[in-house]
């Protein structure tokens, strides 16, 4: 403070005391008489004085937090510290894609981290340039200034290096982690291909055969030991017979559920269809209600199962591990088939929602299911061979094995769409998923590199190609028919025989027009959000990671440097809304300026037009 009220005094007697040009023009030609003259000076002086002091006062409340700066400085020196550990882990000569995922997570953390504490030096750094812009600049070499003055500025000046050093060690952070995670990403990508490109044995070959067949039998050796060392660890507090009650108890409550409901659920659908014909509604929401009722049974069945071995003592880490994978392939194999079931709909017609005749919507379930059952006990049987250390030799076989079936059953999928003379053409209702037809070609060709990359030894590729080919359309469907139970959900809301539309005109006073712009812009809505979600779960199917998302969620966030320039998409967006809001409110000032105004003058056309404009 005595700084600053001596820079106070010292602009008042600058400002006191003009130069001796400025003088002698004043006396030459004086603008106020001379009695005024010098309360003219004196006022001036004072309320130059106030302002200064009080933009001062302001300039020194904005002083920022010191911890700020030392928790940024902190985390320079610990994030260049973790750098520097994992770069030397990356020149190890064997990683393995865990290590590699896990060094891409933390070099993520770090990136955030550094980005998070530079930019939180942005307001420290404002506040010492403002501080030392309302100093101003040094005096030149022939004029001096007030030590109090000089001293604050080379304090500020030192104060702006240290910020601005500090915020440079994190940027070099930043980069640093940036260009560590592509490198980690590049290895992992390269790990990958070859993995997936890396020759065996053809499936013409009889050794690859023997190998399965002697891995299966070490397999079944291992697992029944397991069994029998689990049972010895665990019998002394549990009996066999209170081990086998509460499981078949749950299978016979679950024999009769499943056969209850499936009366049940003909009859219900025989009532309706007695009734009227189902809607698209209707049949699409029967299919999302059929998979939720089996996703919920299956976890009624198993919580208790699960609950009473975890708390009788019988979950063990290894027996964890085999009935983790069996309740994977049972959810797996059930809900698939659930849905598929429901979408072809056997032996009723008008729940049908793909064009396809009887025989093969009965079909197409069983195909879907022995596909969803081979999928998951692939996985299953791979991590239970991994964690009883069965031989190498046994995992590739059992990938060729379930490559051929996989791709046989897609096969069979495919011919079942074919060939069908389906609905009437003359039917009125909608169906869905024709397009997919067009994509047929492209599946062949994928099935013809796979049965390829089998008989050439490639059997992770073709293990890989049937993998990805079914899990893909499963998510394709499934997006699609929540995209079509969403639009005939608002189709069905907006109209004004339904329950909703009639409270929706009743509480909005929307006209029919309205109402249907506000159904578009809900429908365009929904289909934007499928579309976020959708895209990431299809890219993580193939070989893209939630790291990679973290990576460009980072990017558009906080932006990325082409030279001096820092290029957000955030805040593209941002001015895209900005200049959205303001041609809104510019055609509401317009159209207020014109029934207001405009329309109660009498001005030409041509002048209001200009007005207008």
């Amino acid at each position: 403070m005595r700084g600053l009220r001596q820079r106070v005094r010292c602009f008042i007697s600058g400002l006191a005391e003009p130069a001796p040009s400025s003088v002698s023009r004043l006396r030459r030609d004086p603008p106020f008489p001379a009695r005024g003259e010098g309360e003219a000076r004196k006022a001036f002086a004072f309320f130059a004085a106030f302002f200064l002091a009080l933009i001062l006062s302001f300039a020194t409340a904005f002083a920022y937090d010191e911890a700020v700066v030392a928790q940024a400085e902190r985390a320079a020196k610990t994030l260049s510290a973790d750098l520097n550990r994992i770069e030397q882990e990356l020149k190890l000569p064997i990683i393995s894609d865990s290590q590699l995922t896990q060094h891409r997570v933390a070099l993520e953390d770090t990136r955030a981290g550094a980005l998070v504490q530079a930019a939180a030096l942005g307001a420290p750094i404002d506040e010492v340039n403002q501080q030392i812009s309302l100093l101003g600049p040094a005096p030149p070499n022939d004029r001096t200034e007030a030590d109090s003055v000089a001293a604050q500025r080379t304090e500020l000046n030192k104060q702006l290096n240290r910020l601005l050093g500090i915020r440079s060690q994190l940027e070099l952070v930043s980069v640093t982690a940036e260009q560590l995670s592509a490198r980690s990403s590049a290895l992992q990508r390269s790990l990958f291909l070859t993995r997936i490109f890396e020759g065996g044995r053809s499936i013409l070959n009889p050794n690859l055969w023997v190998d399965i067949g002697l891995g299966a039998a070490l397999l079944s050796q291992r697992l029944a030991l397991l069994l029998s060392n689990w049972w010895e660890q665990v019998r002394s507090t549990a009996s066999a017979a209170d081990l086998i009650l509460f499981p078949a108890l749950y299978a016979v409550f679950a024999a009769v559920f499943f056969a209850g409901r499936t009366r049940i659920r003909r009859w219900a659908d025989r009532h309706r269809m007695a009734s009227r014909q189902p809607d698209d509604i209707d049949r699409l929401w029967r299919i999302v209600r059929a998979v939720a009722l089996a996703f919920a049974a299956l976890f009624i069945l198993f919580l208790p199962v699960s609950l009473g071995l975890g708390v009788g003592g019988f979950m063990t880490p290894r027996f964890q591990m085999v009935y983790s994978a069996l309740i994977e392939v049972i959810f797996v194999t059930t809900i698939y088939w659930a849905m598929a079931r429901r979408i072809s709909a056997p032996g009723q017609p008008a729940w049908r929602i793909i064009n396809l005749d009887d025989q093969a919507a009965a079909r197409l379930p069983v195909l879907v299911a022995l596909a969803a059952f081979t999928s998951a006990a692939t996985r299953s049987l791979g991590r239970i061979a991994d964690g009883l250390y069965v031989p190498v030799g046994y995992t590739i076989g059992q990938s060729a094995l379930s490559a051929i079936v996989m791709l046989t059953l897609l096969a069979f999928i495919l011919l079942t769409f074919q060939n069908q003379q389906g609905l009437p053409e003359n039917t009125r209702r909608r169906l869905y998923f024709g397009w997919a037809r067009l994509f047929t070609p492209v599946l062949w060709l994928a099935i013809g590199i796979g049965v390829v990359a089998l008989l050439a030894g490639y059997v992770a590729l073709a293990s890989y190609i049937a993998q990805q080919i079914f899990e893909t359309a499963v998510l394709v469907t499934a997006l699609f028919l929540a995209h079509h139970l969403s639009d005939a959900a608002v189709v069905a809301s907006t109209n004004p025989q339904s329950t909703v539309g009639r409270v929706l005109r009743r509480a909005t006073g929307l006209s029919e027009r309205g109402i249907e712009r506000l159904g578009l812009l809900f429908r365009t809505i929904i289909d934007v959000l499928l579309l976020v979600a959708g895209l990431p779960l299809l890219f993580l199917l193939w070989a893209v990671t939630w790291v990679d998302f973290r990576g460009l969620a980072l990017t558009a966030v906080f932006g990325f440097r082409v030279g001096d320039i820092t290029l957000s998409p955030w805040s593209v967006i941002v001015v895209i809304l900005i200049l959205a809001i303001g041609i809104l409110l510019t055609n509401l000032a317009v159209r207020w300026l014109d029934r207001r105004i405009l329309a109660q003058t009498r001005v030409n056309k041509g002048v209001q037009d200009s007005l207008r404009k």
